[in-house]
């Protein structure tokens, strides 16, 4: 006689009324489809699944799974939700279908390899880790918790396709013969990007700082713009690979212009003599600002959408700006829409000219060549005279053009009908004696115009400047270095001069400087002062970019002076930054096809009011003495800066670097570098931290 089974009976629908057995009694049990997947979980977690194929959800062997493979050709993985305490998952499956499995919540890492199923899996909201080697249609939106991408995919046909990437993700390697589509931006947070394509491909804007940058391709069409890798083996590009321009259609399918200039008879039409001030720009929103070029044109590519243009005139007396705003929207029907001209004024009988003053590196038994730009930024004809002053330790060599006087080393020009929205330059050569590095020399030029200024603030400036002996000609400085709390509260206005010269053998044609702007600065507020030679610039997503082309700028070896150039711009930093914060930015100089040369990190301070230093180190760092002699001690919290390195550069441009050991306690030995101001430069994985100290 077969004894009767209560659990089978309840199971095949057999209901007793007269028992007395809750109804939920058996609610919680789990039918498991798959023959093989019984098997395999009761290897994991035994007696989870009984003998009629049914799983006991709160069964305790469940709790003890913490890792698993899953290899197997059926697709119907009912059961494996149940997994409540699954770390790490693995699943190779050879099946194919269009049932998508439940997959456990508490998954942290989770790999797919040769994956049958057709239909979007969805991931578990707190995975961190995604290896993916079959098909991205499997997968679901990336959860915000992931902080690890791998798609390696070789079905040609079927490529990689990119969901939107969560901001906080570190870790990206893309591999396909396909195509690679979907990467229209890339979250701030990446540190490690590898792709290998054979297949076209456009980058988005890259953050500042990564660890690692590899594209295995020469099918990456330009770069729109280059990250600071501290470790150059971790850098791994294509040869001969371009910086993008606004003018590269690989980034965007549609295009949008116009044009911008000073309507000076007001007759709403750009005569032949009416062209804008040079800095003139348009701010494109979403996109961002696009300076125009000498006869006021401008252009971006962009993607299908609608956007908002605003003249921005560089004169700080424009008016009757018409039109006052301006909308475009790209589409598959219109790819291209060229806006109306947008013109302004200028409020009458306004007279105001600006100064500026720029150096290329001063070399301790070397030429240096000063030049000074005068602008008209008002409303009638300027006139009068301009006087530079050059260090008195200095020796007057050239003067250009005549002078009108010369008295010591104090130099005065004639202005003569600088028109509307014109500039011209002055130039002073003069040679530097056998100076001490690190002597801090000083030029001033002022202005004079015979009718008073209305804005008498900016007809002065003055350039300080180290001399140096051995040194990289490329470099990026900021004015002021160091600003007090106080001073930040509404934000602070930074002047920035990116330097450059050809050190080639042969003249350069092209030159393209690309700076990713901290987030501590304000892209809206940005606009540019001046340049040696005439340049089109624009600022998108963070990544401002100059580009003099043609330039035909010749080799130091033929022309020392000749042979440099500068750029100019001011922005304004986020209001109220602490005490003891720092803004760094490099920028990357491109010569023709050569690799870029990336210049040392223009660095702000934030300091206190009393005392005009620091406050504190960045958490966890401590630095001393300051000033030092021969050795310098560097104190880092092991916990926040583990597998870091720390650079030390003097005046001359000598470095010191070392990697900083388990215990955080380092002694670096100052002895081989020159006396003056170092700059520490501390990098690691999480953190970045720039100071100064005095070597006496």
């Amino acid at each position: 006689m077969n004894t009767f089974n209560l659990q089978r009976a309840l199971q095949l629908g057999w209901f007793c009324i007269g028992l007395a057995i809750p109804s939920n009694a058996f609610s919680q049990l789990q039918f498991i489809p798959s023959v093989w997947l019984r098997g395999w979980m009761n290897e994991l977690a035994p007696g989870c699944v009984n003998e009629a194929g049914y799983l006991d959800p709160d069964h305790p062997a469940l709790d003890t799974v913490h890792t698993a493979v899953c290899n197997t050709n059926t697709l119907d993985l009912t059961g494996i939700q149940y997994l409540h305490h699954l770390k790490d998952l693995t699943i190779f499956s050879a099946g194919a279908g269009v049932i998508t499995p439940v997959l456990p919540d508490s998954l942290e890492r989770l790999t797919f390899g040769g994956f049958g199923f057709t239909g979007p899996i969805s991931i578990p909201d707190g995975l961190r880790s995604l290896f993916n080697y079959s098909s991205t249609s499997i997968i679901g939106p990336a959860p915000a918790s992931l902080d690890t991408l791998l798609l390696h995919i070789g079905d040609a046909t079927a490529g990689i396709l990119l969901m939107p990437l969560p901001e906080g993700l570190s870790y990206l390697d893309l591999s396909t013969s396909g195509q690679i589509t979907g990467l229209t931006s890339i979250p701030s947070t990446l540190r490690d990007l590898r792709i290998i394509t054979n297949t076209p491909l456009c980058l988005p804007i890259l953050p500042p700082v990564m660890d690692h940058l590899e594209l295995g391709s020469t099918s990456v069409y330009c770069l729109p713009n280059l990250p600071f890798v501290q470790d150059p083996d971790h850098l791994i590009l294509p040869n001969n690979l371009q910086i993008c321009d606004p003018y590269d259609e690989c980034i965007y399918t549609n295009a949008i212009g116009g044009s911008l200039w000073l309507d000076a008879d007001g007759d709403g039409l750009q005569g032949p003599n009416e062209h804008p001030f040079a800095g003139d720009a348009v701010q494109v929103d979403p996109l961002g600002i696009v300076g125009v070029t000498y006869d006021g044109d401008w252009m971006r590519f962009a993607n299908a959408g609608t956007y908002t243009v605003n003249a921005l005139p560089i004169s700080p007396f424009a008016t009757s700006i018409t039109p006052a705003v301006q909308t475009a929207t790209l589409s598959d029907v219109d790819p291209v829409v060229i806006l109306p001209g947008t013109s302004y004024q200028l409020l009458p009988d306004i007279t105001d000219v600006t100064i500026d003053i720029t150096t290329p590196q001063v070399i301790t038994g070397q030429h240096t060549q000063l030049s000074m730009t005068v602008r008209n930024m008002g409303s009638v004809v300027a006139s009068g005279s301009v006087t530079v002053n050059v260090d008195p330790s200095l020796s007057i060599t050239i003067i250009s053009p005549d002078p009108l006087a010369v008295n010591g080393n104090s130099v005065t020009w004639a202005m003569e009908d600088l028109q509307i929205g014109e500039q011209d330059t002055w130039t002073v050569g003069a040679w530097v004696p056998a100076l001490m590095p690190g002597t801090m020399v000083q030029f001033t030029g002022h202005a004079m115009t015979t009718i008073t200024d209305n804005d008498p603030s900016n007809n002065s400036c003055t350039w300080n400047t180290p001399v140096l002996a051995a040194y990289d000609p490329n470099d990026k400085l900021v004015f002021p270095a160091t600003a007090t709390a106080s001073e930040m509260l509404d934000g602070e206005e930074l002047i920035y001069t990116i330097r450059f010269q050809n050190t080639g053998n042969f003249h350069a044609s092209r030159v393209v400087i690309t700076d990713t702007l901290s987030d501590d600065l304000v892209p809206s507020s940005m606009r540019y002062i001046s340049s040696s030679h005439p340049c089109s610039w624009w600022l998108v997503n963070g990544l401002l970019t100059f580009r003099f082309d043609p330039i035909y700028l010749p080799d130091s070896s033929s022309d020392q002076l000749g042979s440099q150039g500068f750029v100019k711009f001011k922005i304004a930093t986020r209001p109220a930054l602490p005490v003891g914060h720092q803004v760094h930015n490099a920028a990357d100089i491109f010569f023709d096809i050569n690799p870029p040369i990336r210049t040392p990190p223009a660095v702000l301070e934030v300091v206190d009011d009393a005392t005009g230093w620091q406050a504190r180190s960045a958490e966890g760092v401590h630095i001393g003495p300051n000033p030092a002699s021969d050795q310098l001690n560097i104190w880092l919290n092991a916990d926040q800066w583990s597998n870091v390195r720390v650079t030390i550069m003097d005046v001359l441009g000598r470095r010191t670097v070392a990697s900083a050991p388990r215990s955080g306690h380092m002694v670096l030995d100052l002895s081989g570098l020159a006396s003056g101001p170092l700059l520490i430069t501390i990098t690691g994985p999480e953190h970045y931290h720039t100071t100064k100290v005095i070597k006496y």
